[in-house]
């Protein structure tokens, strides 16, 4: 909840302008947001000596110590498009938007920040603090990044489908040929240990019946030469 103050009653007779009367009008008692501030004020003082021309009061302020408050009238937005050579000049509108700053000066160049307002169309209302305006300001873009982002998944969850089936068809064709190479090499291995095996069965067979028969023939020596030539060949083979 935002504090403000505004009395129309006030604005009706007096105005906002000179300063002199917005500084007034920010003294006001019933102006809530008025910060506790040591009494009189710097410039309450030099409206009491009657100075009444806020320029004047704004150079002896400088070299007071004190409570002061310090006023600005924001200047108005210029026409856009600006009026073309010749064109007869328009009155400059009066300013609207002012601004409120409470501060505590120790010396001509030494002062601290007690609080800031903005007057906008007669009413007061305290400054947001820059963390705050960055806080709001990061929450309104990810509340919209969100919404985007629901927009855009939603239509994504609707064009999928097609995607994803063709997607499953690509791997499909993909997989079976790896999956017929990985059966065919499989196979491969397989017959490649049976030939193998096989080789080694037949030398281990001949080297015992050439110790069954204790040396044989000499036909049958050189039958076994053979076949130990091819087996020792299918084994090199294999290898």
């Amino acid at each position: 909840m935002t504090i403000t103050f505004i009395d129309p009653i006030y604005l009706s007779n007096f105005g906002l302008l000179p300063l002199t009367s917005l500084l007034s009008y920010a003294l006001h008692p019933a102006n809530p947001l008025r910060p506790i501030l040591p009494h009189p004020t710097c410039n309450e003082e030099l409206l009491k000596q009657g100075v009444h021309d806020y320029q004047v009061m704004e150079r002896r302020m400088v070299r007071m110590t004190g409570a002061q408050i310090i006023l600005a009238a924001v200047p108005p937005p210029q026409p856009d498009p600006p009026p073309p050579p010749g064109a007869p000049q328009q009155p400059e509108p009066a300013p609207n938007l002012f601004t409120i700053t409470y501060i505590h000066r120790q010396s001509p160049s030494s002062y601290s920040l007690t609080a800031a307002f903005y007057c906008s169309a007669g009413e007061i209302f305290p400054c947001p603090r820059a963390d705050a305006v960055l806080h709001s300001s990061l929450g309104r873009c990810a509340l919209h990044l969100g919404k985007a982002g629901a927009v855009v998944g939603g239509r994504r969850g609707r064009t999928d489908v097609g995607r994803d089936e063709r997607v499953k068809r690509a791997r499909a064709a993909v997989e079976v040929p790896v999956a017929e190479r990985e059966q065919r090499r499989r196979l491969e291995e397989r017959g490649a240990k049976g030939r193998l095996l096989g080789a080694l069965g037949r030398r281990v067979g001949g080297a015992l019946e050439k110790a069954r028969g204790g040396g044989g023939g000499e036909k049958g020596g050189e039958g076994e030469k053979e076949e130990g030539v091819k087996e020792e060949g299918v084994l090199k083979e294999e290898e």
